[in-house]
């Protein structure tokens, strides 16, 4: 049973208000303190993404196809997407929550598989040119992965085009393009060797 009172103050007009929580001998404790408290503490576990804008939207489907996956067997498990604190919007937040670790786990493994691209290689080399730091050939990798859906990163640093979204055949053919348009950049450059020692015509 729950009572209810309220002090009055000195003009009789209540100042405190409180309750009294008590049960009887027909009641229990834990039935009276669930209906007066209706307090469910849960524990949720939470794995939080900053991932680049144009990463996200080749991988989002493949992304949210791993959540579906596990929700089969934890229904707990969801993805939440939001912008990024970054004024120019270049990442996406991406969160991964839910209540059971081994989900968890299982799901934050893929996600991050998939997030960590693959290494355009041919001949077990990476295919590189510094050509691909130049505008022009920023606008071909951009053109190239717009035209089948993926992505295409350049790494400077380790000298490496990184590929995001693309399914084997996708590869396949991105590399093909690729090797072509290096044959052609190849080709069309022309070096000349000076040999210092010869003459030059005129001198005696």
């Amino acid at each position: 049973m729950i009572s209810r009172f309220q002090s009055l103050g000195n003009q009789g007009k209540p100042c405190i208000s409180y309750s009294l929580l008590s049960y009887s001998h027909e009641d229990s404790l834990q039935s009276v303190l669930t209906l007066y408290f209706r307090l469910q503490v849960q524990r949720l576990i939470s794995v939080k993404y900053n991932i680049s804008s144009h990463v996200f939207e080749v991988l989002r489907e493949r992304i949210e196809g791993i959540i579906r996956e596990y929700t089969l067997d934890d229904d707990t498990l969801r993805l939440k997407i939001g912008a990024s604190a970054d004024p120019s919007r270049l990442f996406i937040t991406v969160r991964l929550l839910g209540q059971h670790e081994n989900s968890i786990a299982a799901a934050k493994s893929k996600i991050e598989k998939l997030m960590l691209g693959t290494v355009i290689v041919a001949g077990n080399k990476p295919v590189w040119d510094q050509w691909f730091c130049t505008d022009n050939g920023s606008q071909f990798l951009s053109q190239l992965g717009s035209f089948n859906k993926v992505h295409i990163s350049v790494q400077r640093r380790t000298a490496q085009l990184l590929l995001y979204g693309a399914s084997k055949g996708k590869r396949l053919r991105i590399k093909k393009r690729l090797a072509q348009k290096l044959e052609q950049i190849h080709n069309s450059r022309h070096v000349i060797a000076l040999a210092p020692d010869l003459p030059l015509h005129g001198t005696r």
